[in-house]
């Protein structure tokens, strides 16, 4: 008894723990197993050295610190929402009734008959059968919440998937536009000058082929800065290292704010598609904290190490705050650090600001 009893309540704890998976909803709850384990397992050791009537003391202790951790660990972990600890519940409880009967009939305060005689074997036998149920209940649970998973991410997906063609003909739209009023115009006004000047004289002519030459510039420079927005040069002259660089300091100045800068060199670590997912996550971490921190001050850190990089982005604005964590900008960046098997990470707030930060896996066989 020494030995089989304390052996099937530290099962019967193990089984609890790994059940109700208490380390991960009761984490404190599974700590003060630890010294009712080792309690367990010096039982057997002890009834080498101290006699039966000491013995059967510390076993009827044994048993019932073992039942109220059993019934406390399922009740907290019911409580914090796993839905088959009830079956856990009514198994132990069954067991614990009846064990609690037998004991009593062995402490002669029950009458001896043959329900108080196999009380133990029953409410071992019910014990079993409902936990059967609840390990059938357990598996449909969590075959639910995988499938609730999946459906929020569909839908996730989708909503992503919508705003992009969104955005997409948004920014069709906007080309067209720029198209149309700033280069079309230009070059109507380029070929209205040209015809002017078959009947202007010599100096008339000279003054007004200056004038070409300015909207000739004008016009080159509307066209740079439309395919800029498509793709941004730098990335063919310079590289990514460089082109961040330059994405940072533009900006800073373009939304007066101190742009602290620490870049390591990153050039030639990803394939072509993915320098561009890094650019453009740079640019949409910048363009979130220029729109919602009002920040003075920026600071943008990419370190890189042996196995990946770090993206940190960091201001000294308002801080996240109750922003949405499933804002297009932010959900642009799950989506595209998801894509290069990435992390993306929204520190909580530590005072004034808030940082954002991106670890990418480099992968050596990228770009070979």
């Amino acid at each position: 008894m020494t030995t089989g009893l304390p052996g099937g309540m530290l099962f019967g704890v193990l089984f609890t723990n790994a059940f109700l998976r208490v380390k991960e909803h009761a984490p404190r709850l599974r700590r003060l197993s630890f010294p009712l384990l080792t309690f367990l397992l010096a039982i057997p050791v002890a009834a080498e050295f101290v006699n039966w009537p000491v013995m059967y003391i510390v076993l009827e202790i044994a048993i019932y610190v073992t039942f109220a951790y059993w019934l406390l660990a399922g009740v907290t972990v019911y409580l914090k929402g796993f839905r088959p600890a009830v079956y856990f519940l009514v198994g132990f409880s069954m067991l614990i009734i009846l064990g609690i009967v037998y004991n009593l009939r062995d402490n002669n305060l029950l009458p001896d008959s043959a329900f108080t005689r196999h009380a133990a074997q029953l409410g071992t036998a019910l014990e079993a059968i409902i936990l059967s149920w609840a390990l059938t209940s357990k598996v449909n649970f969590y075959k639910r919440a995988k499938e609730t998973l999946q459906l929020q991410a569909l839908e996730q997906s989708n909503a992503f998937s919508k705003e992009m063609i969104r955005i997409q003909e948004h920014e069709r739209k906007r080309i067209a536009s720029e198209l149309h009023d700033s280069v079309g115009q230009q070059l109507i006004l380029i070929k209205n000058r040209l015809l002017l000047l078959r009947n202007k004289s010599e100096t008339d002519a000279q003054s007004l082929s200056q004038d070409l030459v300015g909207n000739v510039a004008d016009t080159i420079q509307d066209i740079r800065n439309i395919s800029y927005s498509l793709r941004p040069y730098q990335m063919d002259m310079m590289g990514l290292t460089q082109s961040i660089q330059s994405l940072a300091d533009e900006t800073g100045d373009s939304a007066n704010i101190v742009m602290d800068t620490g870049i390591d060199n990153i050039d030639n670590l990803f394939s072509p598609e993915n320098e561009m997912n890094i650019y453009r996550v740079v640019q949409e971490l910048l363009n979130n904290m220029v729109k919602h921190s009002r920040a003075t001050r920026c600071t943008l850190r990419i370190h890189r190490a042996v196995w990946l990089i770090k993206i940190v982005v960091a201001d000294d604005g308002v801080g996240f705050g109750n922003k949405n964590e499933n804002g297009f900008g932010l959900l642009s960046i799950r989506e595209r650090v998801q894509i290069m098997g990435g992390q993306f990470i929204i520190h909580p707030d530590a005072g004034e600001g808030a940082a954002l930060s991106v670890n990418i896996p480099i992968s050596y066989h990228e770009t070979t």
